[in-house]
């Protein structure tokens, strides 16, 4: 314990100082050892000065066999020196103490090996404490000698050990101390002024320094070096990818444009081949240091590329174009916009980069005789080379003859249709939000409107054609497009021969008509395209009319939303416009388009003022007369009410009785039981014919739909029953079964057959129930009832079903077939025959009988048919036999059976191997089921 505790101190101070110290073990009290002042009390002050001890070297390991060792090294020392102290001393007591000193040392190892073990041993959790050295002292001699060895021989024979007396006292002397700490411990302070692992680590890190500053010194080296060379082999590769470029470039050259062949693929893959001619510059770690060739490779490589678009594909362009405007040289739409680029690209006029990129991505592809665009690429290289030609005063020469003739065909559009053409397609107003029906129409209005186009109400109407388009957009363009149709003319060269004296005032009334026809023709058409959804239930007309006759309907919204947008007149009229602002538009206008708008400022008479006379209407009053009895509809006109609102109350009524007939359990009897459905619908319908189109449109489908719907709603419930109820029990009895399928070795059961075609039977209770009140059953065959028109089939069947019930369960029970059975003849090779049928005998010698009641099945309820002939020649009988539920009808259809002139009279001829009986069976009613067409008649109608 004591021992761990001086560890634990020792561990301690190297945390705290984080030094690593020299620990000295110092045995004091040596002079308690048995012997011990007897053997060196004779020593001189010098001898007692030395140490005794043993120090150890500065990495050894320190462990208890060292101890061991080393105490073992001082026995031996002292039992050297033994001989010499007993001849010096006289004294018998002191001498045995002598003698025995060395073996009281060597009693101590063990001790002392605990302690060392305890204090400095090895240890997995903490480093161990340095011990420099193990040494014995004593500075004072007091207190009793401990004799180790008698004590341990007192304990091997059980005695109690004998408490030693305290030695007589004599002169205090130190005894190996001075020497110990002077010439060990004080000269060794240095070992603890430096921790050697720390030492070594410190060094490590000053050579690991040195080693990467030389290490960078030599990476910045390679680097530098590295990149040095890869640019100078990047600037080599780029030139030999210039040579290579030679054979496509030459090759494009050898097909230079024609207008005939058009086609403008080799100069699209020399151009490929010259983009993809770049070397990438250098861009690795390693090339950031160093000289760096990107800039130079890049502007080789734009030159490169600028070099061919001008003389390899700039010409086909131009070709291209050229031969697209002949094919097209009598379609104005089309020369309009094909000219002025044209023109552009040929010099004629000042190039416009963005109109031509546009006109040439979006209106040239579908006119051009070859694809401009063949590859992925390929728009990439035209606005390129577009691009160029609005920096480059170098154009490629026109072709005089196709100016003239396209602008013969662009001079069959007025003047005003290209101005009105140009304004809509004015970024100002082709930018315009569109107008959605559907963000006007309320949170209903996807439930209650659909569109005839089977468009969704997400579709709407261009911005222009909007309250806003019109104040914000078009009125503040029309004037500058006026001005531009103008100096398109002069673009054209005044190659029309319009009215040169054409103010821009009057220009801009004349785009302002087209305008306004344009605008009522848009609301016309989406106003006609949108209708009422069609009710396709019940619940759905329910809940569309219960939106329809509310205050705050989808009807009413969007009809407020229509008017707000075509009422252009409904706030204070626009002013007149300002003569010095237009004329300050016009000057802004003609400064950016330079050398045309000096064309245009020296033509005096080009842009001439209107005057009061001649003021432009920028009131949009057309389209609001035009609009004016939609606005009637919502809201008060000319001290009429609102138009809707009688048209509401009718809807109103309708909605409630839907409500009423949606919230019963029975919805097809409460339609029944409602008296007034089909008035309540003629009264919207009436209503609709007030209203102004297409609203009458909209309102006067309420009234089929609804009707319409109450066929619906009771087709509906009749399915459900049938198709739940009945149906699937009818297919499982008599599909695939006789007699129903005549070629069928299954019989229909009996029992399901009544069941299903029985009085009160599965179809009886159907028609009784739910089918006769929807059908004129007086008539024949049964009909429909008038407004009440459903599936003439499925209505035969069901006919047919109580035929079937009629003619085979008499009396309410069946199924029974009654008639009459007379023999006719025998044939000459038989006697007699015998008939059984299911327990009724019927026998015949070929003499004169009359007609016997039968009916199937008969008596016994077996089934079974025998047929019994008896040969002429005495020879035992041969029968015939027939069993099943139908056996009668299976044994029929094995003879001969055929009818007579009468409906209910049948030949019959039964025989087998070469005998036969001949009968005439006479049916119960003309109606009957003998030649199976009663059956075949009838099948189980998937539905109503």
């Amino acid at each position: 314990a004591h021992g761990r505790k001086i560890r634990r101190r020792l561990a301690e101070l190297n945390d705290r100082l984080e030094i690593r110290l020299p620990v000295y073990l110092m045995l004091t009290k040596a002079d308690l050892i048995k012997g011990f002042e007897a053997f060196f009390g004779g020593l001189s002050t010098a001898s007692r000065e030395q140490v005794w001890g043993t120090t150890f070297a500065l990495d050894a390991r320190v462990d208890a066999k060292t101890i061991e060792r080393e105490i073992a090294t001082l026995a031996t020392e002292l039992e050297r020196r033994l001989v010499p102290r007993l001849e010096d001393e006289d004294k018998l007591a002191a001498r045995a103490e002598i003698f025995r000193f060395p073996a009281q040392l060597t009693s101590l190892s063990e001790p002392i090996q605990v302690l060392v073990e305890a204090m400095f041993g090895e240890s997995r959790y903490e480093e161990a404490a340095w011990l420099r050295g193990l040494y014995l002292t004593s500075a004072t001699q007091e207190g009793a000698p401990i004799d180790r060895l008698t004590a341990a021989l007192s304990s091997s024979f059980g005695l109690p050990p004998r408490r030693a007396m305290p030695a007589p006292r004599v002169e205090k002397r130190s005894f190996f101390l001075k020497n110990l700490l002077t010439e060990v411990i004080f000269r060794e302070a240095g070992l603890g002024t430096f921790d050697p692992l720390a030492q070594r680590r410190r060094a490590w890190i000053w050579r690991g320094a040195a080693a990467a500053c030389a290490a960078a010194a030599l990476l910045a080296g390679a680097m530098f070096t590295w990149s040095y060379y890869d640019n100078r082999n990047a600037i080599a590769a780029q030139a030999g990818q210039f040579e290579a470029l030679q054979a496509p470039l030459t090759a494009a050259a050898a097909s230079p444009a024609s207008v005939e062949q058009p086609a403008i693929d080799s100069a699209l893959n020399a151009m490929a081949e010259v983009a993809n001619a770049r070397t990438a510059p250098p861009s690795s770690a390693q090339d950031l240091l160093g000289p760096s060739a990107s800039a130079e490779l890049l502007r080789a490589q734009a030159d490169t590329y600028d070099h061919a678009l001008r003389n390899v594909l700039e010409p086909h362009m131009v070709a291209l174009l050229e031969a697209t405007m002949w094919r097209q040289i009598r379609d104005p739409d089309f020369m309009l916009g094909a000219l002025k680029t044209y023109r552009m690209m040929t010099g004629l006029s000042q190039m416009d980069a963005d109109y031509v990129q546009g006109w040439w991505v979006s209106d040239l592809p579908e006119f051009a005789p070859a694809a401009p665009f063949p590859t992925a690429d390929a728009e990439e290289h035209q606005l390129a080379a577009i691009r160029r030609m609005a920096v480059d005063d170098s154009y490629i020469a026109p072709d005089q003859a196709l100016v003239a003739e396209a602008l013969k065909t662009v001079c069959t559009i007025s003047l005003p249709a290209r101005a009105y053409r140009q304004l809509l397609a004015d970024p100002a107003v082709a930018g315009l939000k569109e107008w959605i029906p559907a963000n006007f129409a309320g949170p209903n209005g996807a439930k209650v409107f659909a569109r005839r186009s089977d468009k969704t109400l997400r579709v709407g109407i261009s911005g222009a054609f909007t309250y806003s388009g019109f104040h914000d957009a078009i009125l503040e363009r029309v004037e500058d497009v006026a001005a531009q149709a103008a100096l398109d003319r002069a673009v054209f060269a005044g190659g029309c021969s319009e009215n040169a004296e054409t103010s821009i005032s009057a220009l801009s009334e004349d785009i302002l008509k087209l305008y306004y026809e344009d605008y009522i023709a848009q609301w016309d058409s989406i106003l006609r395209d949108i209708r009422l959804a069609p009710l396709a239930d019940l619940n759905i007309a329910s809940e569309n009319l219960k939106d329809l006759s509310s205050a705050d309907s989808a009807l009413k919204r969007l009809l407020t939303a229509v008017v707000q947008e075509t009422e252009l007149t409904r706030s204070d009229e626009a002013p007149a416009a300002d003569n010095k602002a237009a004329a300050k538009g016009t000057s802004k206008l003609l400064g950016k388009l330079g050398k045309l708008g000096k064309i245009v400022k020296t033509g005096a008479k080009l842009l001439p003022r209107a005057g009061s006379a001649n003021e432009v209407d920028l009131t949009g009053t057309l389209v609001a007369e035009h609009f004016k009895p939609l606005k009637g509809a919502i809201a008060e006109v000319d001290g009429q009410p609102p138009a809707l609102d009688a048209a509401v109350v009718a809807l109103t009524a309708l909605s409630n009785v839907l409500q009423t007939v949606t919230a019963n359990p029975d919805p097809q009897d409460a339609i029944k039981k409602q008296g007034g459905l089909a008035e309540l619908t003629g009264a919207v319908a009436r209503q609709a014919q007030i209203l102004p189109d297409p609203v009458d449109d909209w309102l006067g489908g309420i009234a089929g739909d609804t009707s319409g719907l109450t066929q619906k709603a009771v087709t509906s419930e009749l399915n459900a029953i049938w198709r739940a109820d009945i149906l699937p029990f009818c297919q499982a009895a008599l599909n695939d079964r006789y007699p129903f399928s005549p070629e069928s070795a299954v019989d229909v059961n009996v029992r399901d057959f009544a069941r299903l075609f029985g009085p009160a039977g599965m179809i009886d209770a159907f028609i009784n129930d739910h089918l006769i009140s929807y059908v004129d059953t007086a008539s024949q065959p049964w009909k429909w009832r008038a407004d009440f028109g459903l599936d003439a089939a499925a209505l035969a069947a069901f006919e047919q079903a109580r035929r079937i019930r009629d003619d085979l369960f008499p009396g309410g029970t069946g199924p029974v077939m009654s008639f009459t059975l007379q023999p006719t003849d025998l044939s000459p090779n038989v006697t007699r025959v015998t008939l059984n049928l299911d327990g009724q005998n019927l026998v015949y010698y070929n003499n004169a009988t009359r007609p016997q009641p039968m009916t199937w099945p008969g008596k016994d309820g077996t089934g079974v048919i025998s047929l019994a002939f008896q040969p002429i020649d005495g020879s035992p009988e041969v029968m015939l036999n027939e069993t099943g539920s139908w056996a009668w009808l299976r044994l029929l259809r094995s003879g001969r059976f055929t009818g007579t002139s009468l409906s209910d009279v049948y030949s019959l001829r039964l025989g087998t191997q070469g005998m036969y009986a001949d009968f005439e069976l006479k049916a119960a009613s003309v109606e009957n089921p003998y030649n199976l067409q009663m059956f075949k008649k009838f099948s189980c109608p998937p539905q109503i």
